[in-house]
């Protein structure tokens, strides 16, 4: 469960890379500033088999310690009737730009599956 998170003052200062018609985000550059300021914005999420599948960021938690790392948690909200296995995902945002992201299944609530992706780094 690691992944990585962009903050907009790193949007302003660095253009994202297009790919094709989409803006491509590098992992490394998103932050938890990134995705905190993105909570209940949906992002466009490529299943296996090739369809778009929309998720909502619902939460962003950032778990730093005071061991200078950068650890923070988000999980997204989708439809459990369309729910994704443990894995990278290709995601879209309008905002971030498309990035590949390591997700896991947390669980299901009536209609919601709720996915989590947990990024540590050292600074």
């Amino acid at each position: 469960m690691i992944a990585l998170g962009v903050a907009p003052a790193t949007l302003a200062a660095k253009p994202l890379r297009t790919v094709g018609r989409r803006r491509s985000a590098p992992l490394s550059d998103l932050h938890y500033a990134d995705f905190a300021e993105h909570v209940n914005t949906p992002f466009l999420v490529k299943g296996s088999s090739g369809a778009l599948l929309p998720l909502l960021l619902a939460e962003a938690q950032d778990r730093s310690d005071r061991l200078r790392g950068e650890n923070f948690s988000v999980v997204f909200q989708g439809p459990s009737n369309q729910a994704l296995s443990q894995g990278t995902y290709e995601f879209e945002h309008r905002w971030l730009g498309a990035f590949y992201l390591f997700i896991v299944p947390m669980r299901r609530d009536g209609g919601t599956a709720h996915y989590e992706a947990i990024f540590n780094r050292v600074v």
